[in-house]
């Protein structure tokens, strides 16, 4: 027999039925509020009437909401969606918040700033949605910068970046990386790393992982919502493409302040997000449930 089974996302959710019924206790690591998700996979769509996209996110969010309350426990990745589920279950369902963590180990600090200074956008650039990101970056941010600092360069760091990002390296200001075999070195290099993500869902791990590094983030609200992160340790936020260019510019004008940032990046996520601070609470919190269980307090 098993002390307890984990699930990755809801939609085993029926192997679980079967599961409980036998007396096994299911526990169900949500990862992110996916009709959300859903929800935005349909913005790409423009040609589909508004009904019938509201339709289909509605009955998947209905089958996930319900999937919920079919596990004996969730563990919610995000304050956001911890403070969302909880009025949606049952008292009975226990609910544990544990964010990603990271191996600090692979993530060591060691901030090396490049001369000339480098801002990068990071993650896999075979992504729509990460695509669009770096495009935002280069277009709506960067101008700015090399209005007081032509010779910054901008970096696209990802993996499997199509022809047409690869095509703007056409200007010498632009480099688009595609994969490298170990990217905290590239990352390193960085004076900050650009996420102007939009929708409050999710976990943006490479967050955590470049502010491993002691290199600082710049950052819309929206990508680090929920995640617990403290303005002014290590992250600067900006609501708007305008906002996010002049806090990369604070940080070019300041190298205090970069040095401090870069200082305050590691602490933080050092204090938050190692793996001993997440997935090893989370274990001690899941043998402790199972043990009040074994004992008859289900």
């Amino acid at each position: 027999t098993f002390d307890a089974a984990l699930f990755e996302y809801w939609h085993a959710y029926k192997a679980a039925d079967a599961l409980r019924s036998q007396g096994i206790p299911t526990v169900l690591d949500m990862h992110d509020i996916l009709w959300r998700s859903f929800e935005r996979q349909w913005t790409r769509w423009r040609f589909v009437p508004a009904a019938i996209k509201q339709r289909y996110v509605h009955a998947y969010r209905a089958r996930e909401e319900e999937a919920w309350r079919r596990f004996d426990a969730l563990i919610a990745i995000n304050r956001q969606e911890l403070e969302y589920v909880r009025p949606r279950v049952p008292g009975n369902v226990e609910i544990f918040y544990a964010p990603m963590g990271t191996d600090l180990d692979l993530w060591p600090f060691a901030p090396k700033p490049a001369d000339p200074p480098r801002v990068a956008y990071y993650g896999g650039l075979s992504s729509k949605r990460n695509q669009e990101g770096a495009l935002q970056c280069l277009h709506t941010i960067m101008p700015q910068v090399w209005r007081r600092y032509p010779s910054v360069q901008f970096w696209m760091v990802g993996s499997n970046p199509p022809a047409f990002l690869k095509a703007l390296e056409s200007d010498p200001r632009v480099r688009v990386t595609g994969t490298v075999e170990n990217p905290a070195e590239v990352l390193r290099t960085m004076t900050c790393v650009l996420c102007p993500w939009q929708g409050a869902f999710g976990f943006r791990s490479r967050l955590i992982e470049v502010m491993a590094l002691g290199v600082p983030v710049v950052a819309t609200p929206d990508a680090a919502a929920g995640m617990d992160l403290e303005a002014g340790e290590g992250i600067l936020f900006g609501a708007s493409p305008d906002d996010l260019a002049s806090a990369t510019l604070r940080l070019l004008d300041d190298p205090c302040l970069r040095a401090s940032q870069s200082r305050s990046a590691r602490a933080q996520v050092e204090r938050k997000f190692s793996l001993q601070n997440t997935y090893g609470r989370l274990v001690t919190e899941l043998e402790r449930w199972l043990a009040v269980r074994r004992e008859g307090g289900k």
